[in-house]
C-alpha cells in the first residue's frame, strides 16, 4: 500500500513540476537547476549583456532542447523584477561544454513572422537541427 501511494505521489509531483515549469514538449526538457538549462540561460544572459548592455533573468514561454540544439522563447526581466524587456527568441547550439547563441530572429514591426516557415528555414540552414525543439503551429 505504501509503495503504491509513494509511486502515485512521485508521479503526480513529477507531472506538476513539469507543467508548472512551462517547458516545451521535446525529447528532453531541462529541469530547473539542471546543467543544460543553466548553460542555456548563461548563454542568453551573455548575449543580452553583450548586445544590449542588459542584465536579465528569463521567464520562458518555450524551452525546447534536444541533443546539442535549443530553441527558447522568453520574456527577459531585470534581476530585481522591476523592468520587463521585449521578448527574446533564440536558437542555441552546444559547442563542447558551452551553449552559444546561434541565431536571434528580428522581432521588429515588418520583420517576417517567427512561424513554421521560419522554423523550416532554420532546419534547411542548419542540417541536423531537430524539429522537436520548435513550437509548431499544429
Amino acid at each position: 500500500m505504501i509503495k503504491g501511494c509513494l509511486a502515485v505521489f512521485l508521479s503526480a509531483s513529477l507531472f506538476f513540476m513539469t507543467v508548472s515549469a512551462g517547458f516545451a514538449c521535446s525529447e528532453y526538457d531541462p529541469l530547473v537547476g539542471g546543467l543544460e538549462r543553466e548553460g542555456v540561460i548563461e548563454a542568453l544572459q551573455g548575449e543580452l549583456l553583450e548586445s544590449f548592455g542588459i542584465e536579465a533573468e528569463f521567464v520562458f514561454n518555450w524551452f525546447g532542447i534536444e541533443d546539442v540544439w535549443a530553441w527558447v522563447e522568453s520574456e527577459p526581466r531585470s534581476p530585481d523584477g522591476l523592468n520587463r524587456y521585449e521578448p527574446f527568441l533564440a536558437l542555441l547550439k552546444k559547442e563542447g561544454e558551452n551553449w552559444a547563441v546561434t541565431e536571434v530572429p528580428p522581432l521588429e514591426d515588418g520583420s517576417p513572422p517567427v512561424d513554421d516557415a521560419y522554423f523550416r528555414s532554420l532546419m534547411e540552414r542548419y542540417p541536423g537541427l531537430p524539429e522537436g525543439i520548435f513550437p509548431w503551429e499544429r
